[in-house]
């Protein structure tokens, strides 16, 4: 089985951070794999990475006139693989050496329309005090109750850093939705939610296929988490034909997350106290626009 790895670079990425993610995906253990590389309307950068892997056989490099955000970027990639599986990861990443390994086992034991493993986080010093493990997610890394055990299993969806699919699923499927993903425009997110709600087949999830993901300081400030929750709200209500994830969310916080620090009193509980509500009410105000808009839209 042939593997398709694909990063987007762009005007924004950090070439240092880019030159450890690429050297940790060149140095895996598992022999058939190539390496795509997709850079949108940066060519310093393509530069860059032709000087330093130019010359490697393994690298596929794909270049966009445009920077049209990230999910245009990687169907152009998916489009230029040629791998049996497209793996989808991003340019400030570290991969562990059996990555790609371990994701083939799911593959060959389980057969699902794709598989995705599991993300933590490389702080920039250490992660912010107040900041709870439940909301990690918006800084794209694994929280404690994003699966009921720690073992290989059938779910939604995962995270896009570490997300991967059968080419021929993902290219019938119509890849990931243009008007959504990371742009300079758009704030919508979800892509690959929706995406996998519309695959014929299983999605599958393993922690034994680590990543781990660099986390900037300014995505720790309190005006981005707020921004982002109540955007990730707002995409939520946008594409979820089902609630229940984000239903059986929210009783994970007001039955178990906030009781729990309350009868473990800190400064520290006090602080996450805070911050779990008043990034709950962000991600509500999110969903309940976007269901107010759409409910204007239809009346009009």
């Amino acid at each position: 089985m042939k593997i398709s790895v694909i990063i987007n670079v762009h005007r924004g990425t950090d070439i240092d951070q880019f030159h450890a993610a690429a050297d940790s995906v060149l140095a895996q253990d598992y022999d058939d794999f190539e390496f795509v590389v997709v850079v949108s309307d940066a060519p310093q950068i393509k530069t860059q990475i032709d000087s330093r892997y130019g010359s490697h056989s393994r690298l596929t490099l794909v270049t966009l006139e445009t920077d049209d955000g990230l999910s245009v970027a990687r169907n152009a990639g998916a489009q230029a693989a040629s791998g049996d599986v497209v793996v989808f990861t991003d340019d400030d990443i570290v991969a562990e050496l059996d990555w790609l390994t371990q994701l083939r086992t799911i593959y060959d034991e389980h057969d699902p329309a794709g598989v995705g493993g599991h993300v933590d986080p490389l702080w920039p010093a250490q992660k912010p005090w107040y900041f709870p493990n439940e909301f990690f997610w918006l800084v794209g890394v694994m929280h404690d109750n994003f699966v009921d055990a720690n073992i290989p299993q059938p779910v939604r969806n995962t995270f896009g850093c570490n997300i991967s699919f059968k080419r021929d699923v993902f290219l019938n499927t119509g890849g990931f939705r243009k008007d959504l993903g990371k742009n300079q425009l758009n704030p919508l997110q979800g892509e690959e939610a929706e995406l996998c709600e519309r695959l014929n087949g299983e999605f599958w999830y393993t922690p034994h296929a680590l990543v781990s993901h660099r986390i900037d300081t300014s995505q720790l400030g309190l005006w981005y988490l707020h921004r982002r929750s109540f955007w990730q709200g707002y995409s939520k209500a946008a594409l979820a034909k089902d609630v229940s994830g984000e239903r059986s969310f929210l009783s994970y916080i007001v039955q178990k997350s906030i009781p729990n620090r309350v009868l473990n009193p800190s400064a520290k509980h006090f602080g996450e106290i805070l911050t779990l509500l008043s990034l709950t009410m962000a991600v509500g105000l999110g969903f309940s626009y976007a269901k107010c808009s759409q409910w204007e839209k239809d009346r009009d």
